[in-house]
């Protein structure tokens, strides 16, 4: 299995590291990825993360339940955090969610979309 990381370029002072450059578009885009997954608050320690259920509420800021979830029971070795979520009602609770709602589940939805 290949590691997949994170290169985080402002140091704290908000300098970059020497001979790495990034245009601010680049910078801005990493951003919107890591902040859509809240990874900043997560390994800021954070022990309650606001999130949204089929993309429903994803446009106030909140991260996708089904995709955070999976995130950290997958990668339990980097994130060292206990979620105590059963993954096998993410896909029950979405179908309800889409069903009571009438909001459909888009087919290229990550975890659980029919792609």
């Amino acid at each position: 299995m290949e590691k997949i990381s994170v290169l985080d370029t402002t140091l704290r002072d908000g300098a970059q590291i020497p001979g790495f450059k990034m245009s601010l578009d680049e910078k801005l885009n990493l951003a919107k990825g890591l902040k859509a997954l809240n990874v900043d608050v997560i390994e800021a320690g954070a022990r309650q993360v606001e999130c949204s259920v089929n993309g429903i509420g994803d446009r106030a800021g909140n991260a996708s339940l089904e995709e955070l979830v999976m995130t950290l029971k997958s990668r339990k070795d980097y994130y060292d955090v206990e979620v105590d979520i059963h993954t096998q009602e993410i896909f029950p609770l979405s179908d309800y969610l889409c069903r009571t709602s009438g909001i459909p589940i888009h087919s290229y939805k990550p975890i659980v979309g029919i792609n």
